[in-house]
């Protein structure tokens, strides 16, 4: 206004319709384009390029957060790329609902953090589901039991009826089943795997984490409340495992005790059924029990200088409440991790003379009575699993 002579506007800018009368000593009035913006959120006023991750409209408008950014609180007109895929749908209010905290990484309460990395609402089944992971493992225990009850049985026949035509020893569980549910669990791992997966194709990779034994599946956190006891849940449920098999044992000790009908039962110790279970099923929870134990080491540093977990970016790494529970989360590195293989590794060192002979057996490793397992290939598939 009161100028003397009318100019172009300048790049990004243009005039403001109603605003020129070409016969009037009176200036250009100019206002940003879309996709452009003013620092100061003014007309007549130089016009910049929209920042990366931002939605510009033009006019007076400041920029906001394009979908899957967030505003950075400390440096203005810069874009955040968000960690939680979901998470930001941009605008003036950037996070979804569900989602609260710096790039929208915290679950609100409610919400829980499920197994693609979002944060989904807890259902009305939340309870049931969890009740039905217990249930799970309980039985996983009773399984177990019977597995290695059925072996010590097989081992007490004659070498007869425990070998092929062909004089090798037949096998309680087909070496297939195992190296499918390796296969399985190794899927399941690269389910999580920091790759750009659609949506349909993490859907059906994420299914196999049923073999991992991921309490997310189940809504855990719902129930648990905290991610801090969903995590000890999912380090500690091989105790529950033992506790039900060990209780079992137990109980089927009584019945032979009391009962003619178990009499049939061979007879056993509960240090060689825990053994037994270990050198069995060892290798197909080690895949499991490692992937759960190691999340809570995976920390990433975000652009505020904050680390956080890499499998829930709602839960700050090297705070006093993660300090509280990291001489746990070492505990089971050093059991699940290390301590597995290297108990699989003594256990073999101690018989490595006596392994090539064919009727050696898991059940034959303890001075059970009877060595006709072929359970060579077991300790194979144990390497495998460390392996991965």
């Amino acid at each position: 206004v009161g100028a003397t002579r009318c100019v172009a506007c300048p790049i990004g800018a243009t005039p403001i319709p109603g605003t020129l009368d070409p016969g009037s000593q009176l200036g250009v009035n100019c206002t940003c384009l879309p996709s452009f913006f003013s620092r100061n959120g003014i007309q007549n006023d130089n016009c910049e390029e929209c920042p990366e991750g931002g939605v510009c409209l033009g006019g007076a408008a400041l920029p906001v957060a394009a979908p899957g950014f967030f505003p950075s609180p400390d440096v203005p007109f810069v874009f955040v790329r968000c960690k939680r895929d979901t998470a930001c749908v941009g605008g003036a209010f950037p996070c979804a609902p569900g989602y609260d905290g710096y790039l929208c990484n915290v679950c609100q309460r409610g919400y829980f953090s499920d197994t693609s990395g979002g944060c989904s609402r807890c259902s009305s089944r939340a309870t049931l589901l969890f009740g039905l992971f217990v249930t799970m493992v309980v039985a996983m225990g009773l399984f177990m039991l019977a597995v290695v009850l059925v072996a010590m049985h097989r081992s007490a026949l004659s070498t007869v009826e425990t070998v092929t035509e062909t004089g090798r020893p037949l096998r309680l569980v087909p070496a297939t089943a195992s190296m499918a549910v390796v296969a399985m669990q190794v899927v399941g791992v690269i389910a999580d795997t920091n790759v750009s997966w659609n949506s349909s194709a993490h859907s059906v990779l994420d299914a196999f984490n049923i073999f991992n034994v991921d309490v997310n599946l189940f809504e855990s956190e719902c129930v648990l409340e905290t991610f801090y006891t969903t995590y000890s849940m999912s380090i500690l449920f091989p105790i529950l495992i033992v506790i039900s098999m060990l209780l079992g044992a137990v109980v089927v000790r009584l019945c032979r005790t009391l009962f003619f009908v178990c009499g049939a039962l061979p007879a056993f110790s509960l240090r060689a059924v825990c053994e037994t279970a270990a050198f069995t099923f060892g290798p197909l929870l080690y895949i499991p029990l490692s992937r759960a134990t190691l999340v809570y080491f995976d920390c990433t540093r975000l652009p505020n200088g904050t680390w956080v977990l890499d499998s829930n970016p709602g839960i700050e790494c090297f705070t006093s409440e993660w300090m509280r529970y990291l001489g746990g989360a070492i505990g089971a590195v050093v059991i699940y991790v290390f301590g597995m293989p290297t108990y699989f590794a003594a256990m073999l060192y101690a018989h490595r003379k006596t392994l090539l002979e064919p009727a050696l057996g898991v059940v034959g490793l303890f001075d059970l009575p009877g060595k006709h397992l072929d359970r060579r290939l077991e300790c194979v598939e144990t390497g495998q699993n460390v392996g991965h």
